[in-house]
């Protein structure tokens, strides 16, 4: 990642259907109940643990791009599910 951050890490949605709904919705990453392969994966924390916050989704960063890749796939992901990119990209 770069910067040197590190490639796996949570994101809360502001609604529960909005955690729900987005991993399904990408093409780069994929829904996956194990992290940190080379490739890109997304999790819907509460669907395989129960009493976990229902908004959490942990994220794990492949192999690539960043800024071409992985953001596009996010901001396509919410613009199919009518949210504003500013939910996620403050400013875009």
């Amino acid at each position: 990642m770069p910067g040197g951050d590190g490639p796996v890490f949570s994101m809360w949605a502001r609604k529960t259907d909005v955690a729900q709904r987005l991993s399904s919705r990408l093409y780069i990453f994929q829904h996956a109940t194990s992290l940190g392969n080379v490739e890109s994966l997304m999790k819907w924390h509460a669907m395989s643990n129960e009493g976990r916050d229902p908004k959490v989704l942990l994220v794990s960063c492949g192999v690539e791009d960043v800024d071409d890749d992985m953001k596009a796939d996010v901001l396509q992901g919410l613009e199919s599910i009518n949210l504003r990119f500013s939910v996620i990209f403050p400013g875009e």
